[in-house]
């Protein structure tokens, strides 16, 4: 990400007072420094909230020394600013400062969304686990997309047909089907009028009637009735 919110009243913050008083704008500064790497990295595949630089790379990109460097980190723990889990810093308040407005990324939108929701747990995962689930997403998204188009095949005309064809064989494997080639519903309608007073479907007990999925892929709804010779 490239930006995030900076509340214009952030140094009177009880806590950032405190460092103001102890460290004075070199604490400040360090604090929103940190932040500011953090979020730097944050994206789809990384919404892991751990600060990766150590006292020795900040120190040097810094100007302080790494013993101050580190003390003031220890001092924004101990207040409660940052986290400490066995030497591994991350800022999980920071959360709250982040918004979709922020991106236009649809995943990084909803990674966002989903951790304000789910707060620590979401946030502490592995940037493995959190792959995971933006793939668990698309696989969601593209589920409710064929969901949507099952549905749209049924308002296009798949229920009416299914209602008249004369042998209820494999619904499912119809209706994929249907969706896949998008026959005019008129049409079929047309065709099975016809057909299913044919000789051929009507012989055996409607032995020869093919299945719904087979009449489908085989466009046999384009059939043309056979015409009676005259003498």
């Amino acid at each position: 990400m490239q930006w995030f919110k900076h509340d214009s009243n952030a140094n009177t913050d009880e806590k950032l007072q405190s460092i103001l008083l102890d460290y004075g704008l070199e604490g400040y500064g360090l604090y929103w420094y940190c932040l500011e790497l953090i979020v730097n990295r944050l994206d789809k595949d990384n919404i892991n909230f751990e600060l990766k630089h150590d006292a020795r790379l900040i120190a040097r990109n810094t100007g302080c020394s790494i013993q101050k460097v580190s003390e003031m980190m220890k001092t924004f723990c101990d207040l409660g600013l940052f986290e400490n889990n066995e030497g591994r810093i991350s800022c999980l308040k920071l959360i709250k400062r982040l918004d979709t407005s922020m991106t236009s990324n649809i995943y990084m939108r909803d990674l966002i969304k989903k951790s304000k929701e789910h707060h620590d747990a979401i946030m502490t995962q592995s940037e493995n686990v959190m792959q995971e689930e933006s793939r668990l997403d698309e696989k969601r998204l593209k589920n409710t997309h064929q969901n949507q188009s099952r549905k749209n095949a049924l308002d296009d005309g798949f229920l009416e047909f299914w209602n008249k064809y004369p042998k209820k064989t494999g619904k499912d494997a119809a209706n994929k089907s249907w969706v896949k080639l998008k026959p005019n519903i008129d049409e079929v309608l047309k065709a099975l009028s016809w057909q299913i007073e044919s000789d051929q479907w009507q012989k055996q007990s409607g032995q020869f009637i093919p299945n719904p999925s087979t009449y489908l892929n085989q466009g046999r709804w384009k059939d043309e009735p056979t015409q009676e010779s005259v003498f």
